[in-house]
């Protein structure tokens, strides 16, 4: 993965730029988002799987009736389709791919 090249795509900021999302693309057109969250408590839908790779930070991710927590160097997948919340106790840098 780190040999790739990535190409910025756009950025996005939300829920009063507590949570910021850089996404890029790599050389086989995957999307790659590099994201950011404070402290705080997010409400997200996930259009398709999202595999989340924790780089730094603590949260617990709420989907369904589960509840798991994820600390640096983890990864949490959240099924496509499924609501889910990130209650974010240390903030947290990430990466996300899709699919």
């Amino acid at each position: 993965m780190f040999n790739e090249t990535y190409n910025y795509q756009d950025s996005y900021v939300f829920f009063d730029g507590n949570v910021i999302l850089r996404n890029f693309k790599t050389d086989n057109n995957e999307l790659i988002t590099f994201g950011f969250m404070r402290c705080g408590e997010y409400r997200w839908l996930a259009d398709e799987q999202e595999t989340f790779h924790i780089e730094s930070g603590q949260a617990v991710f709420l989907v369904d009736d589960d509840e798991v927590t994820v600390i640096s160097h983890s990864t949490f997948v959240v099924p496509k389709g499924k609501e889910f919340t990130v209650r974010v106790l240390e903030h947290l840098d990430y990466r996300c791919q899709y699919g």
